[in-house]
């Protein structure tokens, strides 16, 4: 597992916990995964949309050879659904042949 990137989300976290009033407030969840091969970024997009998620690019990378699929949910970005979240993208990542590259989200300052 990448500690740098798995740091990353951490931070992200505690960013969102500290100037959100309201972090267990459901909105979009954005994830990035890439991969050299087509047919594995396909197939992480499917399973995807099995679990739920709506899948807004998949195809080639703009900024590079690499193949892009951007996948969102609707949900809560508390500690507990982005730690379990994050676990869970790197190992089917893992195992699609894929990489994960991480999330991003809105912060409400309101």
């Amino acid at each position: 597992m990448d500690s740098a990137k798995k740091q990353a989300s951490d931070e992200v976290i505690d960013f969102i916990q500290n100037l959100d009033p309201d972090p267990s407030k459901k909105r979009r969840v954005t994830f990035w995964f890439y991969s050299d091969v087509e047919e594995n970024l396909y197939r992480t997009a499917q399973q995807l949309k099995n679990d739920e998620y709506e899948i807004q690019y998949c195809g080639k990378s703009a900024s590079s050879n690499e193949w892009l699929l951007i996948a969102e949910k609707q949900m809560s970005p508390s500690a507990e659904n982005i730690e379990h979240l994050f676990y869970h993208f790197e190992e089917l990542a893992q195992n699609m042949g894929v990489t994960f590259d991480g999330w991003e989200t809105r912060i409400d300052l309101e």
